[in-house]
């Protein structure tokens, strides 16, 4: 049974959506504010509502079933959690009501008629799978109205609108940490650590709950402790959070899965971190279940915090671990972000602008461009790293509109897009369509970029060129892979798996999943133009007869050749990549060489000059060979006098035998 407290706080605000901004980095708990992300061209936005409050771990209590004043985790039973709902509601608020039950229980918190503007009941709840039924007594949906739920680490674990055509729609939410934050204990050392090797030894430190820290002034701060997934049917994903104040490493089960403000390689006890946040803030992580790094039973999540230009001698540390239902929709945590070189129907900041409509998981509100091609929709993770595996188009009653080519892109944090999906010839016939693709990644943005558009008969409501979109849904489901390469990633049934082409070249390489495994991959690579050439040194001076160290230039091209003029001297070759070897067999004076490189896109060309010398080395090696040769020769003579003499002296001994014996006879 599901045990219910509850604080209710209404507040007045002329539109549903005023009151919460979001940040485009890591959310700061309990304020934040944060400019515009200019490495991905993202507008300005207001500051974070207060997410959570710190506080200590929690203490036995004795309320009832459903109490009226909760506002923090002290504040409910042993082993509850506060989750917080907010309700944004614009218009016809007393035909607007809503139910909260905990799945497969018959009791459930129920109001039938709801407040305008914004309202928040924050309760205290037995930890499991929810189900929040939102309702109306028309079925006109809840327009722009929604409803937020959000946990005690900050996170929001739902966001939905009731749509239009239905009554009543039930939305199932996990309240279930599988590592509640301020209630878990956790083994900490501050003295520095050996790289990694710490996971080995964390059972022995000292263990304290969050906020109950000793103070230090130690440049990095580690973090331990492990807890229970009985079962990981019907989820996708573990999020994975942590309070950090400059860098921070994620190990689970000892493998490394996310790092914050980090420099790249391996990390020790005085490695600082490259960047620090003005307070200490929640940042998460989601780790997919086909990552390998998730299992049932025991799991230990492990932190290590490092210091940046200052060291933070209160210990905010704390951390949560919460699985993610399977096929849940991730619009939320962030904020939906259009860029395009035209304006479009909501308002512009430069090229880019905040685009409710496309992200509110509600067909009513339609997004409009005046343009097709170049449009991108993207959903940007205020304080998270999530794993998208699928995503929805709805469209609207102008079906021409609707994107028929595309691209699905995604990036953390800069200006680098990762390709995760690319379609073409798609047509809509006025229902939804779903796609999906394999992803065990996760990044804090992810775009659909518009390519080419249906554009069926124009008419007043729906023109030409133009965009018509009602919801684009990014959903985070637990796909196994189909197919498998050594070479390329892995990839459903039906889809394209994508490999990057070599460096300096553009294109893609592709295999498509069949039934029966991938088919022959497609190359589909270009060369770039030629961008840098250049040897060591310009002038190069040879010993004649001295054999030359392979020199080898910098060369930052694809798929090239290289050829010289004029020929280099006797005894010195050039291979097709540059590369100048040999003998000199000649001197030469100082010639200057044009070396070309070129490539199917363009070509380049570099300068040397090379000289050939005499060397005393090699006049001596000269000598030393002819007196050799004298000497070889010398002895040889020598030699065949002596075998001469001999042959003479034993003739001469023959014949004296002879005549001995014939005066005898």
């Amino acid at each position: 049974m599901a045990s219910l407290r509850l604080v209710v706080v209404f507040c007045s605000s002329p539109s549903p959506f005023s009151s919460v901004g979001l940040a485009l980095s890591c959310a700061t708990s309990p304020y934040s504010s944060v400019g515009t992300d200019t490495s991905l061209g993202l507008p300005p936005h207001g500051p974070i509502l207060p997410l959570s409050v710190y506080h200590n771990p929690r203490h036995s209590a004795t309320q009832g079933d459903i109490e009226i004043g909760a506002k923090n985790t002290e504040d409910c039973k042993t082993g509850q959690t506060t989750v917080s709902l907010i309700l944004h509601i614009a218009e016809e608020a007393d035909k607007c009501g809503y139910s909260l039950r905990e799945k497969g229980s018959e009791e459930e918190h129920t109001v039938s008629s709801l407040p305008g503007g914004v309202s928040t009941t924050v309760f205290c709840l037995d930890p499991g799978v929810y189900e929040l039924t939102l309702t109306k007594t028309t079925a006109s949906g809840w327009g722009t109205s929604l409803a937020e739920m959000r946990l005690e680490d900050g996170t929001i674990a739902l966001r939905a609108s009731l749509p239009a055509g239905t009554t009543e729609k039930a939305f199932p939410v996990n309240l279930l940490f599988s590592l509640p934050p301020a209630i878990s204990q956790w083994h900490y050392s501050f003295s520095p650590q050996p790289s990694s090797r710490w996971l080995q030894q964390y059972a022995s430190w000292e263990q304290a709950f969050p906020h109950a820290f000793p103070p230090t002034i130690s440049l990095t701060q580690y973090f331990a402790t492990s807890f229970s997934i009985y079962t990981l049917t019907a989820y996708s994903a573990l999020r994975l959070g942590a309070v950090v104040y400059a860098g921070a490493v994620f190990y689970l089960n000892g493998v490394e899965v996310h790092r914050v403000h980090m420099p790249a390689g391996a990390v020790v006890g005085d490695t600082l971190a490259t960047n620090s946040f003005n307070q200490p803030t929640w940042c998460f992580v989601s780790v997919s279940l086909l990552h390998g790094a998730v299992r049932t039973g025991e799991n230990v999540l492990a932190v290590e915090l490092h210091a940046h230009n200052r060291y933070e001698m209160v210990v905010s540390f704390d951390a949560s671990a919460l699985l993610l239902l399977d096929d849940s929709l991730m619009l939320r945590n962030g904020i939906g972000i259009v860029s395009t070189g035209t304006t479009g129907t909501t308002g512009t900041t430069g090229t880019t602008w905040i685009a409710t409509p496309v992200f509110d998981d509600n067909p009513a509100t339609v997004f409009t461009a005046d343009t097709c091609a170049g449009v991108g929709l993207t959903w940007a993770f205020s304080n998270h790293f999530e794993v998208i595996t699928q995503y929805t188009l709805r469209p609207t009653a102008c079906p021409g509109n609707m994107p028929s080519a595309w691209v699905i892109e995604a990036a953390n944090a800069s200006q680098v897009w990762t390709l995760l999906q690319i379609k073409s010839d798609e047509h809509f016939a006025g229902a939804e369509r779903s796609f999906s693709f394999y992803n065990t990644q996760p990044f804090s943005h992810y775009r659909l970029r518009v390519t080419a558009c249906q554009f069926a008969v124009a008419s007043a409501s729906c023109p030409a060129d133009a965009l018509r979109l009602a919801d684009l849904l990014f959903f985070s489901r637990l796909h196994a892979p189909y197919c498998h390469m050594p070479e390329f990633p892995p990839a459903l049934l039906g889809e394209t798996a994508l490999l990057a082409c070599p460096a300096f070249s553009t294109g893609l390489r592709s295999a498509r999943c069949r039934a029966d495994g991938f088919a022959t991959a497609i190359n589909d690579c270009s060369p770039l133009p030629p961008r840098h050439f250049l040897y060591p040194q310009t002038d190069f001076v040879f010993l004649l007869n001295e054999p030359v160290e392979p020199i080898e230039p910098a060369v930052e091209a694809w798929y090239y050749f290289v050829t010289i003029t004029p020929a280099l001297p006797a005894g010195l070759a050039l291979s097709s990549t540059g590369v100048i070897s040999g003998t000199p067999l000649k001197t030469a004076e100082t010639t200057r060489f044009t070396l070309e490189l070129r490539n199917g896109a363009g070509l380049t060309q570099t300068q040397i000059t090379i000289t050939v010398k005499w060397s005393w080395r090699a006049v001596l090696v000269k000598l030393g060979r002819f007196a050799l040769a004298a000497v070889i020769v010398v002895v040889g003579v020598v030699i065949i006098r002596f075998l001469r003499s001999r042959s003479l002296q034993h003739r001469r001994t023959l014949e004296r035998r002879e005549e001995s014996v014939s005066c005898v006879c």
